[in-house]
């Protein structure tokens, strides 16, 4: 989901309702406790897990890893987008012509897609841009309840800023996804003072020059 690692809880595996060594099941009123290292399977007793341990250790590393590793690619992309904070905002600012329609963030979404770098680079320079675009928030890439959650978000944002900020924008969304890990990043973007914002053509250009290049602002 696009905003935040809270949407990596949507895409776990779906827990088994049976013993994975006796298949004793929940309906037989059987108290069945996760595995502490993969998290997805499942034994009805100790017994069960012991017994069942040198079939499945083998998949129990290779879970664990996986979500390790996932877990640390989700916390690196996050990273890569508050250090390119500024050149998102720019670059989402004119994509969305918020200059033109200041409430267009309730409706439409930011989005940059990246690829991550074959070699170690510093954070601000772990991806290379793919492509950015603008996607409506409603029936695109978040199932219902993200869309909710997303326009709750949004709306609430929007609200405090402008209890100090009467005409202040409504806040809009950005978005990164980096498909080749499935990670999906997201932060919530004010624009503070629409009337000093410019659309610039050539955002898209600028954004990939400045993310490639790791420039900071």
């Amino acid at each position: 989901m696009f905003p935040g690692p809270s949407s990596s809880k949507n895409l776990q595996p779906t827990i088994a309702s049976q013993c994975q060594h006796c298949s004793k099941s929940q309906t037989e009123g059987v108290n069945l406790l996760k595995c502490a290292g993969c998290g997805n399977a499942v034994y009805c007793s100790k017994d069960c897990q012991r017994a069942a341990w040198p079939a499945h250790k083998g998949t129990c590393k290779s879970r664990s890893q996986s979500g390790s590793t996932h877990d640390a690619q989700t916390k690196l992309l996050f990273q890569y987008m508050h250090e390119n904070r500024s050149a998102l905002f720019d670059a989402a600012s004119s994509a969305l012509d918020l200059h033109a329609d200041p409430e267009r963030g309730k409706h439409y979404m930011f989005v940059v897609f990246v690829a991550p770098r074959p070699q170690p680079a510093p954070v601000e320079k772990a991806y290379t841009f793919v492509r950015a675009q603008v996607l409506p928030i409603v029936g695109t890439v978040l199932n219902s309840q993200q869309e909710r959650d997303v326009q709750v978000n949004l709306a609430n944002t929007t609200k405090n800023l402008r209890m100090v900020v009467p005409n202040a924008p409504a806040a809009f969304l950005v978005s990164m996804v980096c498909p080749e890990q499935g990670t999906v990043g997201g932060s919530y973007h004010v624009t503070p003072n629409v009337g000093g914002i410019r659309r610039d053509l050539l955002w898209e250009d600028m954004l990939r020059t400045e993310l490639n290049e790791g420039i900071l602002f």
